[in-house]
């Protein structure tokens, strides 16, 4: 595989040379500025401090990228090439350590004798815990489930089984949190209340709604890993309807158990169930819709991928494609909806245009990420500077509604003009490049 397919373009970025240099050096010169203003306006409280860590967090993680992908370290150089449960768990590392530390030194340098930092430390701690465990014990896991899968799957390719068995563990590490929080949390909360005993109704009301969702999970990880008879599309709306059933029956029983005059429960409901709905169609028209999807990938790459891969690939672009159609279903859904509550509660039916047009920019980003799955963009300015244009209309749209409601000055045509400029070198910089 060569080094431009191995990468990603934000990887590539991350661990171009220049790049770092000019970030590390950035970092250092501030930071050193900032000591010496520190210095020649009486010292005191080390106030630098804060942005030598804040900073450091992502130059730290920078660093890593930069010597993970180009050779400086054999072992990092090595792990990049395992799957991302291992990847990054050298990020979480980082980022554990690095934060839990600089909550211990603003414990003890505030001296107010309250001890909060062991709280991220230990919380934090069981997730962190678990992936190093499930870290160190990855390669054998991971040659277990092989093996399994080989007798299971003998016609399989390798790079398929070695995927799905990725998947797996991962999972199972993941339910593990999951249920390592679940236990640790209620029993320090249930401790807690015996030790100040109080009212439990409310303790034992989270502990079933979270083991509700808790259950849900273990049963998808059961029905996704060990049940074969079921299609895996099948299996994903299966997981989806119970997790609807699950949340929303608990959404229920707090409006019952705590009514209000407006029956909230109905927005998830009804938007929740129009997905629930949407996801069916898709399920039972699977096999139509990827086949279409193979047709457009394989007009785009031809004979350069093999089957696994265009399927990878189709399956993208289906996810891609429909989880647009449905964001702008539900986006419609919920303006009426919520049109329809402000005219039955008098709310002034002019506020609607917040949610109308502050979800449609997040509509138009998903559909800017919809069109590079569709057309194959291939490169970072090219690719960023389409989703800076969705971002640019959409947001625009909204600013130039605002100014028309509330002013009549034009500062959204100055605003529009200064971002303008930002955007015009974006799109100049990715005609240059093509990339």
């Amino acid at each position: 595989m060569s080094e431009s397919r191995e990468k990603n373009a934000l990887i590539r970025l991350l661990s171009h040379r220049i790049f770092f240099a000019l970030h590390l050096f950035t970092y250092c010169a501030v930071m050193g500025l900032l000591i010496l203003i520190w210095a020649v306006t009486g010292a005191g409280f080390f106030w630098p401090f804060f942005a030598i860590f804040g900073w450091g967090f992502g130059s730290g993680f920078h660093t890593i990228v930069y010597l993970m992908y180009n050779d400086k370290i054999e072992y990092l150089s090595k792990i990049r090439h395992d799957p991302a449960f291992k990847v990054l768990f050298i990020f979480h590392a980082w980022f554990y350590i690095t934060v839990n530390v600089f909550l211990l030194i603003i414990n003890l340098a505030l001296a107010t004798g309250v001890i909060f930092f062991i709280y991220p430390l230990l919380y934090w701690g069981i997730a962190f815990g678990f992936h190093t465990l499930g870290f160190f014990l990855w390669d054998s896991s991971l040659n277990r489930e092989l093996a399994n899968l080989k007798i299971k799957f003998p016609d399989e390719a390798d790079k398929k089984l070695k995927l799905r068995a990725a998947s797996k563990i991962s999972n199972f590490w993941l339910v593990i949190i999951h249920i390592g929080y679940f236990v640790v949390v209620n029993t320090w909360v249930y401790t807690s209340n015996i030790l100040s005993p109080s009212d439990p109704t409310e303790i034992i009301e989270m502990t079933i709604g979270w083991g509700s969702v808790l259950a849900v999970h273990i049963f998808s990880y059961i029905l996704f890993y060990f049940v074969e008879a079921i299609r895996p599309v099948m299996k994903g709306l299966i997981i989806h309807i119970a997790f609807y059933g699950v949340v929303n029956g608990w959404q229920l029983y707090m409006f019952f158990t705590n009514p209000s005059k407006i029956f909230w429960p109905i927005f998830p409901l009804i938007l929740w169930g129009i997905l629930i709905a949407y996801h069916a169609y898709i399920t039972i028209n699977w096999n139509s819709i990827i086949d279409k999807a193979l047709n457009t990938v394989k007009s785009q790459f031809g004979e350069d991928l093999d089957k696994y891969e265009l399927r990878s690939k189709a399956r993208w672009l289906v996810f891609w494609m429909w989880s647009f159609i449905g964001h702008i279903t539900m986006w419609a859904a919920g303006i009426i909806l919520i049109g329809i509550h402000f005219v039955l509660f008098g709310i002034q039916i002019g506020l609607l245009i917040h949610p109308a047009m502050g979800w449609l920019i997040g509509v138009a980003i998903h559909g800017s990420l919809f069109y590079l799955a569709l057309k194959n963009v291939k490169g970072f300015w090219k690719s960023t500077a389409i989703i800076h244009l969705s971002i640019f209309i959409s947001t625009g749209a909204y600013l130039i509604v605002l100014n028309a409601l509330y002013s009549t000055f034009p500062w959204s045509a100055i605003a529009l003009a200064g971002w303008g400029i930002g955007l015009g070198l974006h799109l100049l910089i990715a005609y240059l490049t093509k990339k």
